[in-house]
């Protein structure tokens, strides 16, 4: 029979019920396994269960974190209200905004506390300097301030761009509300250096020692050295330093300053000179002729200075009087220097063909009023250019080939030779020059220069130092030249020349039908051909001689003379069996008069002209400063070699 025995557990209601079977225990054993097998899977399931609650735990905290997390960044991204335990001068500004921070530092006494203060530092020799807040511009702008108190904790992304960084703002949240991070801002207020700095640098040369240093003032005519002796030396910047110092820290006890003892240094005439030693400066000109300003030169005895300056004792002046140096060519000079004086002039006379003196003129036109810089070269044929008759230039008799014929440009060479005997006469370096074929009659022999587009051209270079202007232009019949310059002295040129070679004229006879039996008619008179030197002379004012070069040398061919016969007796003629023909009296005239006194000169401008040494002729040139005549013949001139363009003919 089985029993069931209760049994109470004294520990309360709660306490379990055993059932107690006493039946055959042993039968029971293997069921009490059973159990005890049933019990650890139990535990098994308990352990699980634990697991996931601790899992479920630490998501619980980790959404929380992040939740909190997210809400900092929220804050710091949304909000307008200052971090938490963020506060200056004293007044806790926490969670509010902008607006409501700057009002309640406004109204702090701490931002009062300068009120009425001020800064004072003593000297040695009862000497003081008071600085008040007001005197130094000591302000705070409270409104800034408060943008920067905003700003605490809000990362580097919003001071610079304005806008806050979602995690640096969380960051600077949370660390603000651990209170992990300053937010005070009590050393705001700032001094004002601009103002401060004048004032303690007026009192610090106010403290020095007058003698502490040399004192050296340059006057327009002279340099005053007060020599230096042992003084004090109080430094600016150490004086500013204590005030900012005192107004920043509020200690407003006074303060001693005591300078530095300082030796004079050695003041040196090497010093003076680089203060005081100036060159003149000499008046330029540019291309358009603009005169820059002169500058006058500054100087001293050096060694004088030097003796004064041994001499002296500790604080004794020395006066060094300064020598004013002039340029050589002031502005105002310069200025009325230019295109003053004429280098030379000269004219010729335009025949009666109206197309040739037309020609004559617009080549005139072409190249009047040109300047050319000292060094500069003048190409004719670049300066006129091609003569067409798109230009106006007509069809005129000139010299090709040796040949006379009609060319369009016709009769410009008087131009070109006008102004090559000009700048023979101002002394100038010829570049290129060719004569004519033929012997021009408007210019003395071995004086003329031809050019031809394509061909001959005729350039000369500005030999002096100053610009020089050349003017060309006809009036009536005739070509007027001038060229305008500075003459830095009173010389003149006289040129000359001399016949080495008479070359006779060939003779023609040609038929005519209209000629009665026996008579004849000139129809072109022949001209001798001659082979000429010329020479460049230079004399001094009173009339001597500087030097004597030659200039060139030139050969020209003379015209056919050309006689119209009976038709029946050319032959005759041509034999040489025809007899003396009828001649004019003016038939054996000379087509060409060479006389010196036809020679134009140069003469300083405005200065009597002065005696030319008497020449003595020769015989076989009569009428010329001649040279003896060489018995070999002489070589052809070479042209001179070219020089580089000046950039205004590029």
């Amino acid at each position: 029979m089985n029993t069931i025995k209760l049994v109470s557990s004294k520990l309360g209601k709660s306490a379990p019920i055993h059932a107690v079977n006493n039946r055959n225990s042993e039968e029971t054993a293997p069921k009490r396994k059973a159990s005890r097998e049933v019990s650890g899977s139990g535990k098994t399931r308990r352990a699980r269960k634990g697991g996931v609650a601790a899992i479920i735990i630490a998501a619980i905290t980790a959404a929380a974190v992040c939740g909190a997390f997210a809400y900092a960044g929220y804050y710091a991204v949304s909000s307008n209200d200052i971090f938490p335990n963020v506060s200056a001068y004293g007044v806790d500004v926490s969670r509010m905004t902008k607006s409501a921070a700057a009002d309640a530092l406004r109204r702090s006494d701490a931002l009062q506390a300068y009120r009425d203060k001020a800064v004072t530092i003593y000297f040695p020799g009862d000497q003081r300097l008071e600085i008040s807040a007001e005197e130094s511009g000591l302000t705070t702008d409270v409104n800034a301030l408060a943008e920067e108190l905003y700003a605490l904790g809000r990362g580097t992304s919003f001071v610079s761009t304005g806008k806050v960084n979602f995690i640096e703002g969380a960051i600077g949240y949370i660390r603000h509300l651990l209170n992990l991070s300053s937010g005070d801002l009590t050393n705001a207020l700032s001094v004002d250096r601009d103002i401060v700095m004048p004032i303690v640098e007026a009192k610090a040369d106010a403290v020095n020692s007058e003698l502490s240093d040399n004192v050296i003032t340059v006057d327009d005519d002279k340099v005053t050295v007060i020599k230096g002796a042992s003084g004090m030396s109080a430094d600016a910047e150490t004086i500013y330093a204590l005030i900012e110092t005192a107004f920043q820290t509020r200690n407003f006890e006074p303060i001693e300053y005591t300078p530095q003892t300082t030796e004079p240094r050695e003041i040196t005439v090497d010093e003076i000179k680089a203060m005081v030693r100036r060159d003149p400066v000499n008046a330029e000109f540019d291309a358009e002729f603009n005169v820059s300003e002169s500058m006058n030169g500054v100087t001293f005895d050096e060694d004088t200075a030097r003796d004064a300056l041994a001499n002296a004792g500790f604080g004794d002046t020395v006066v060094i009087p300064l020598v004013t140096i002039p340029p050589e060519r002031a502005t105002e000079d310069l200025e009325a220097m230019l295109f003053r004086d004429i280098l030379s002039e000269h004219s010729t006379d335009l025949t009666a063909s109206k197309t040739r003196s037309m020609n004559v003129q617009l080549a005139a036109e072409a190249i009047n009023g040109l300047v050319l810089m000292p060094g500069g070269i003048f190409d004719y044929n670049e300066v006129v250019g091609q003569r067409t008759v798109e230009k106006g230039y007509g069809e005129a008799p000139a010299y090709v080939n040796g040949d006379t014929t009609l060319e369009i440009g016709g009769g410009i060479c008087q131009v070109s030779s006008t102004i090559y005997y000009c700048t023979l006469l101002a002394n100038l370096e010829i570049v290129e020059r060719h004569y004519h074929t033929f012997q021009v009659t408007y210019l003395p022999p071995g004086m003329d220069a031809t050019v031809s587009w394509n061909g001959p051209n005729f350039r000369f270079a500005n030999s002096t130092e100053y610009p020089m202007k050349i003017e060309t232009y006809r009036d009536g019949q005739k070509l007027f030249v001038k060229l305008l310059g500075t003459k830095i002295d009173d010389t003149y040129v006289q040129m000359t020349y001399n016949v080495l070679e008479t070359l006779p004229y060939q003779s023609e006879y040609r038929a005519d039908d209209t000629l009665e039996p026996g008579t004849t008619k000139l129809k072109e008179r022949g001209t001798t051909g001659l082979r000429v030197r010329t020479y460049r002379t230079v004399y001094a004012a009173d009339g001597s001689e500087i030097s004597k070069k030659e200039e060139a040398v030139s050969r020209y061919k003379g015209h056919t003379q050309i006689t119209l016969v009976p038709t029946a007796e050319l032959d005759a003629y041509l034999n040489g069996t025809g007899g003396t023909p009828a001649v004019t009296e003016d038939d054996n005239a000379p087509a060409v008069d060479h006389e010196s006194s036809d020679i134009p000169t140069s003469e300083p401008s405005g200065a009597e002209p002065s005696p030319k040494p008497e020449p003595e002729p020769e015989p076989s040139t009569a009428g010329l400063w001649s040279e003896p005549i060489d018995d070999e013949p002489d070589p052809e001139p070479t042209p001179n070699q070219d020089s580089q363009r000046p950039e205004w003919l590029r």
